[in-house]
C-alpha cells in the first residue's frame, strides 16, 4: 500500500527533497530522499575533548593538547559538547527547513542521527533539556527546534525529559548574525535561568541545533549549573568548524 501511495503521490504531487530538489520517490518516507540523508559525513576524531571542535591529528598525542585554544582560555560551563557534523552542505539544508521553513517533519530523523553519537553512549546523563526559546520567538515560529530534537533524542536514549528546566528571560539577536565571538557571548550573557528544584545533583544533557561558538550552549549551561546542575554535556545538530 506504502508502495502504491508513493509512486502516486510522486505522480500526482511531485514533492521535492528539501535538500536537493529532486523529486521525492517515497514521499510518505519524509521531505528529505534516502541519498541525502546517506551524504551526510560525521566529524571524525580527534575532539576537542572539551567543545567538540576537530583537532588536527598530531594535538591528539599530547593531553595538555586535547582542548582547543578557545577552550584553553574560557571558561567552559560545557563540560563536554559533541555534533553529528559540519554546518554545511546538506544537513545545513535540512537544518534551515527544520528551523525557518516549519518542516517539523524532519526532525524525529535529525533526533536519531543525534542519539547515534557515540559519545553520549559513553556519558551518565540524568536527564535531557532542551535550549529554550525567548516567549516572543516561541509565539512567531509556534515550535522550539530544540525541543522537538530534545524529545527524539531523549527517547532514543530512554532517558527523561524536561523541556522546562531552563527558560529564556532575555532576547538577543539571533547569533548567525553577529560574525565576532566576543560580541556573540555578550549578547547571551544572562539570557538564560535555572530551575532549581528541577536541577539539583543532576547531570544534564542540553541539546541545541547549531553551534558556532558555543556562546549560547555555554550561557545555557552556566545557568543550569547555578541552579544546582553538577555536570552538562551538549548535543547539536552541527556545528560550525
Amino acid at each position: 500500500m506504502r508502495a502504491f501511495v508513493d509512486a502516486l503521490l510522486s505522480v500526482l504531487v511531485a514533492a521535492p527533497c528539501v535538500a536537493c530538489g529532486r523529486t521525492l520517490d517515497q514521499p510518505t518516507r519524509g521531505p528529505v530522499c534516502p541519498d541525502c540523508w546517506a551524504s551526510i559525513l560525521p566529524l571524525t576524531p580527534p575532539f576537542c575533548d572539551t567543545c567538540g571542535d576537530p583537532l588536527p591529528t598530531w594535538r591528539a598525542i599530547s593531553l595538555p593538547l586535547a582542548t582547543c585554544p578557545r577552550c584553553r582560555r574560557a571558561t567552559r560551563h560545557v563540560d563536554r559538547a559533541r555534533s553529528i557534523g559540519r554546518y554545511e552542505g546538506t544537513l545545513r539544508s535540512i537544518i534551515h527547513a527544520l528551523k525557518y521553513e516549519g518542516l517539523r517533519a524532519v526532525a524525529p530523523d535529525l533526533g536519531g542521527l543525534m542519539a547515534e553519537v557515540p559519545a553520549l553512549h559513553r556519558m551518565e546523563v540524568d536527564v535531557v533539556v532542551p535550549v529554550p526559546v525567548h516567549p516572543s520567538r516561541l509565539r512567531s515560529r509556534g515550535y522550539n527546534q530544540s525541543e522537538l530534537l530534545a524529545k527524539e533524542v531523549a527517547k532514543r536514549l530512554s532517558l527523561p525529559l524536561d523541556a522546562r528546566a531552563a527558560r529564556r528571560i532575555r532576547n538577543s539577536p539571533p547569533q548567525a548574525r553577529t560574525p565576532d565571538e566576543h560580541q556573540r557571548a555578550r549578547q547571551v550573557e544572562g539570557a538564560f535561568e535555572g530551575v532549581p528544584d528541577r536541577m539539583s545533583g543532576r547531570r544534564v544533557l542540553l541539546v541545541d541545533d547549531v553551534a558556532t561558538t558555543c556562546s549560547t550552549l555555554n550561557a545555557c549551561a552556566g545557568a543550569l549549573k547555578a541552579a544546582g546542575a553538577v555536570w552538562v554535556a551538549a548535543i547539536v545538530l552541527a556545528r560550525e568548524v
